[in-house]
């Protein structure tokens, strides 16, 4: 089912929030759709949001990747969670698990690594 949900997002790099509504991607058979009750914002969020260092920017852009939130539904292959657990959502989501960095345990240089980020699941090419 597709949704709407609402955010604060920066409309360019000035860092002034203004209430933004937008469309989430339908429930993949693997995903899980929470219900955000917390955010953090970090300073890496401010850089990105400014356009500073590396970061390459967008606007409109929700800030905010470490979440804590409800499931409110599971995908039909989703095993680990069921409706209304509370569950805590870091950057770094998953791995590859076969790539040469997996297989030596380090995760988080895995080639082809996920992250949370701006409300969006990224994958890493």
């Amino acid at each position: 089912m597709e949704r709407s949900t609402m955010g604060w997002a920066a409309q360019d790099a000035s860092e002034i929030l203004s209430p933004y509504t937008y469309t989430l991607r339908n429930t993949g058979a693997e995903d899980i759709f929470l219900k955000a009750l917390y955010c953090g914002v970090c300073h890496t969020d401010i850089h990105k949001t400014r356009g500073q260092g590396n970061h390459v920017t967008s606007y409109p852009m929700v800030s905010g990747h470490e979440v804590v939130g409800e499931v409110m539904e599971v995908g039909a292959d989703a095993t680990k969670f069921i409706v209304g657990d509370h569950v805590g959502v870091g950057y770094f989501v998953g791995s590859c698990g076969t790539c040469l960095a997996c297989e030596m345990s380090q995760m988080l240089g895995c080639f082809h690594w996920w992250c949370f980020y701006l409300q969006v699941l990224l994958l890493k090419d």
